[in-house]
C-alpha cells in the first residue's frame, strides 16, 4: 500500500516547554447571557497587573490570525495577566449578533471587569484596555465610567461613522428597497441591526475621549486601513492633544484593517506588551 504521509515529532525547544502562565476558560453574566472568556495569569505573580481585550465588530476572543492569544502570551511573559473575551452573539458567548449594539457591549466589558474584582489574583489597581476596531471605540467608553483604568492601548479603533455617512441616508429613505438596505448593512459578512448604526451615527466619542485625559494611551493604526481610515487616527490625535497622561500614536505605512502577519504585525504585539509593562 502506497503510504499516504507520515507524522514527524519535532522536540520542542527546552523555552516552549517552560510553564510561564495558567489559562483558564471562565464565564460571567451580562444582561442575563452568559459570557464566556479566557483568564491568562502569570506563575509566580501574587497581585498581577491585567489587561481587558476588546475585541472588533463580530470577532471573538481569539482573534484574526490569533492576534489576542499572541498579545495574552507576551503580556504573560511580563508578568502581566490577561481576559479576553466574546461579546454577547459572538464567539462562544450566548446572546444574538442581531441585537448586537454598542451600549449592550459597553455592558458587556463592564460586566468583565466586575468578574476580575472576584479574581484574588488581579492588582485592581493597574487594569489596562485593549481594544481593536469597534472594540477600541467600545474600551474608550467603558473606560470612561470604570475610572479606574491606569492604561489603554487602542489598534485602529474607530472614532466616528461618518465615514458611512452618505450610504446610511439611503438605508433611511422610505423608497430604498428591503434588498438594498440588507446589502448596505453588510459588514465583512456581518448584518448589522438599525439599532447599532442609530448609535453609531449618534455617538460623540470626544465627551468620552475627555475622561481619560489622566490616562496613557497607546494608538495604533495602518496607513492603509480601508475598514477604518487613517481620519479615524488623526480625530483621535486631535483630541489627545489636550490630554496631560503620556500619549504614543503609531502609524505604520504597511499595515492595513486585518493586521495579517508581518514584521509590523510583530512590531505592534511588542509595542503594545511594553506600553503595557510601562505603564502599568
Amino acid at each position: 500500500m502506497q503510504k499516504i504521509f507520515e507524522i514527524c515529532y519535532v522536540e520542542d525547544s527546552s523555552e516552549s516547554r517552560m510553564k510561564f502562565e495558567t489559562r483558564e476558560s471562565i464565564t460571567f453574566m451580562s444582561e442575563g447571557c452568559k459570557m464566556f472568556g479566557i483568564l491568562h495569569l502569570p506563575l509566580e505573580v501574587e497581585k498581577a497587573p491585567v489587561v481587558v481585550i476588546c475585541h472588533g465588530f463580530g470577532g471573538e476572543k481569539t482573534g484574526k490570525f490569533r492576534i489576542y492569544v499572541d498579545e495574552s502570551e507576551l503580556l504573560v511573559k511580563q508578568g502581566i495577566a490577561s481576559l479576553r473575551f466574546d461579546f454577547r452573539g459572538c464567539g462562544d458567548s450566548e446572546g444574538s449578533w442581531l441585537d448586537m449594539t454598542i451600549g449592550n457591549e459597553v455592558t458587556d466589558t463592564l460586566n468583565a471587569l466586575k468578574f476580575l474584582e472576584t479574581v484574588p489574583q488581579v492588582d485592581l489597581s493597574r487594569i489596562g484596555m485593549l481594544g481593536k476596531s469597534m472594540g477600541g471605540l467600545v474600551a474608550v467608553i467603558a473606560a470612561g465610567i470604570y475610572k479606574n483604568i491606569k492604561s489603554t492601548a487602542l489598534w485602529s479603533p474607530a472614532f466616528h461613522a461618518e465615514q458611512w455617512r452618505e450610504l446610511w441616508e439611503i438605508v433611511q429613505k422610505p423608497e430604498t428597497s428591503d434588498e438594498l438596505r440588507a446589502e448596505i448593512m453588510q459588514f465583512d459578512g456581518m448584518h448589522a441591526n438599525e439599532k447599532f448604526l442609530r448609535e453609531f451615527f449618534d455617538i460623540q466619542l470626544e465627551e468620552h475621549l475627555e475622561h481619560l485625559h489622566e490616562t496613557p494611551m497607546l494608538h495604533i493604526h495602518g496607513e492603509k486601513d480601508e475598514g477604518l481610515t487613517i481620519e479615524h487616527a488623526e480625530k483621535y490625535q486631535q483630541h489627545r492633544e489636550k490630554a496631560v497622561a503620556p500619549t504614543q500614536i503609531i502609524r505604520l505605512p504597511n499595515m492595513d484593517h486585518q493586521f495579517a502577519p508581518s514584521d509590523e504585525q510583530l512590531y505592534v504585539l511588542e509595542e503594545t506588551c511594553q506600553w503595557f509593562v510601562k505603564t502599568l
